[in-house]
C-alpha cells in the first residue's frame, strides 16, 4: 500500500475514534444545555473532550499536520469539528473568539 493511502487509512480510523466521542458529547451537551448534567457527568465530559484532542495530537504527530479539534457545545449541531490551526489564525471572529470551525472536517456521528 502506498504512502497516500496508509496516511488516509490512519486518518479514517481515528476518525471513527472521534465519531464515538462525539456522539457522546452530543448526549453530555444535550443535557448541559437542559440543565442537567451532574458532576460525574461534567467529569466524564471533560475527560472526552481531552481524549479528542490526544488523538488530534497523535494524527498531527503521525501525518505531520497542523490541526486542532473544536467544540461545538451547541446541542443543535455537531459536536466536533477538525480544523487547521491556520484557519484559526487567518480567519478570527470580530471578538477574539474562534468562530471559523465551519470550514473545517465535521466529525460526523456514526
Amino acid at each position: 500500500m502506498n504512502l497516500l493511502l496508509q496516511n488516509l487509512a490512519y486518518f479514517l480510523e481515528r476518525y471513527r475514534e472521534l465519531q464515538g466521542i462525539g456522539r457522546s458529547l452530543h448526549r453530555y451537551y444535550t443535557l448541559r444545555c437542559n440543565g442537567d448534567l451532574t458532576p460525574r457527568q461534567e467529569k466524564r465530559e471533560s475527560r472526552l473532550e481531552d481524549k479528542a484532542k490526544e488523538i488530534i495530537g497523535e494524527i498531527n504527530r503521525a501525518l505531520g499536520t497542523n490541526l486542532d479539534v473544536h467544540f461545538q457545545t451547541d446541542p443543535r449541531g455537531l459536536p466536533l469539528w477538525i480544523v487547521d490551526q491556520e484557519c484559526w489564525e487567518k480567519y478570527p471572529h470580530s471578538d477574539g473568539k474562534w468562530l471559523n470551525y465551519h470550514r473545517g472536517i465535521p466529525v460526523y456521528l456514526e
